[in-house]
């Protein structure tokens, strides 16, 4: 094994001296290694790195002799341990994004957010700076790119059908699609598609059993997609699918309860004008019989002032306050029908009327009822009707 690590033949390998052996960046440390060997039969510290023939090892080396003159070298090749380790921190390193990404995607509820944070994650984990999200129109039945970034960021709200470059074969057929150079596949889209992408996967995501959206990455230049970075894309357009379906729940919760917000005030708005209907109704119905009641009095006041005024002779001093009786009687039973339509027991009856008079005795109605340290000043067209 030592002799394979090495490179060498064993005739070769035999008599030669150690530094020769060792990379040249190694051999300082390596003479401090030996310098530092005990007289005694004695080890260095293990997992010493060295580089022999371009093959990382690790030495441990024994003094041989008790003069020190000797010393045993045992090599270990550590490039596939390496190589393990490498790949163990990578997959921790993406099933720490998944759990995080799981736990910040599942508790965002705002779609523009939630979108967001999908295209954001996964161009994270699929370390590129280039992605994009598609998602079903319901109005149109075609999918939308409702976030782009990187190259697609232009090509926000362009729309596609299925079977319509990348993204469209996604939608058609609900399964992954990775194309390692998209400008050699022939299914691509050359309205869609911005130019200067390689390699490019599509990943669909599923509302149910339906496909409602597309999830696409890419890179620019020679850089491909590895098949580890492909399983982290799949794990997270599961759970983008998932949190995609909390937040449409949440959105049609929050819609229904605002229709019956809106619902439950309209209602009392009517409830508050029914009742207003209700007691301006019983104010009418009031109104009316105080009215009937109030018009039989005039009509009797009207009925003696007319008698006394004809049995008195014309240039009588009286006749002055009789009539002034009589006109007080009419304006008053002017006021009562007023008050019969209001109540709604009278038809109304249109007439044509002098405006300035109507002014004038509002005016004198308003001087009783308003507070006297307000002053009504009137400036009237003559002859208005």
């Amino acid at each position: 094994a030592a002799l394979a690590m090495a490179g060498m033949a064993e005739d070769r390998l035999f008599g030669q001296n150690l530094m020769s052996v060792v990379a040249s960046k190694d051999r300082k440390r390596c003479c401090q290694m030996l310098a530092e060997l005990p007289l005694a039969r004695q080890s260095t510290p293990e997992n010493h790195p060295m580089t022999i023939n371009g093959t990382e090892v690790t030495l441990d080396i024994f003094s041989a002799n008790k003069d020190g003159t000797g010393v045993v070298v045992l090599l270990k090749d550590v490039s596939e341990k390496k190589r393990v380790e490498k790949v163990l921190r990578r997959q921790n390193e993406y099933l720490y994004a998944l759990h995080e990404t799981a736990l910040g995607l599942l508790n965002r509820l705002d779609m523009n957010e939630l979108l967001e944070a999908i295209i954001e994650r996964s161009a994270q984990l699929a370390d590129t700076a280039h992605g994009f999200i598609y998602l079903l129109q319901a109005q149109t039945g075609k999918m939308k790119m409702i976030m782009g970034r990187g190259i697609f960021k232009k090509q926000t709200q362009s729309e596609i059908e299925p079977g319509m470059g990348l993204s469209g074969k996604v939608w058609e057929t609900g399964k992954l699609l990775w194309i390692k150079d998209y400008a050699t596949w022939q299914g691509r889209s050359l309205t869609t598609a911005p130019d200067g992408f390689g390699s490019v996967v599509g990943i669909p995501l599923f509302g149910g059993p339906n496909v409602i959206g597309v999830i696409g990455m890419a890179h620019v230049g020679q850089k491909e997609f590895t098949q580890n970075d492909i399983s982290v894309l799949e794990r997270l357009a599961e759970l983008a699918s998932i949190a995609l379906d909390n937040a449409r729940l949440y959105g049609d919760i929050r819609d229904k309860l605002a229709e019956r917000e809106t619902a439950d005030r309209e209602k009392k708005q009517l409830q508050a004008q029914l009742l207003h209907a209700q007691k301006m109704e019983a104010i009418g119905t009031l109104a009316g019989g105080v009215a009937h009641d109030f018009n039989n009095i005039l009509q009797a006041i009207t009925g003696y002032t007319e008698l006394l005024l004809l049995k008195q002779k014309t240039d009588e001093p009286e006749n002055k306050d009789l009539l002034a009786i009589k006109e007080s009687a009419q304006r008053a039973s002017t006021l009562v029908k007023q008050l019969l339509v209001f109540s709604r027991k009278m038809d109304n009856k249109y007439e044509a009327i002098q405006l300035n008079e109507v002014i004038f005795r509002i005016a004198k109605m308003l001087e009783r009822t308003i507070p006297r340290m307000i002053k009504i000043e009137m400036v009237l067209e003559n002859r208005l009707a």
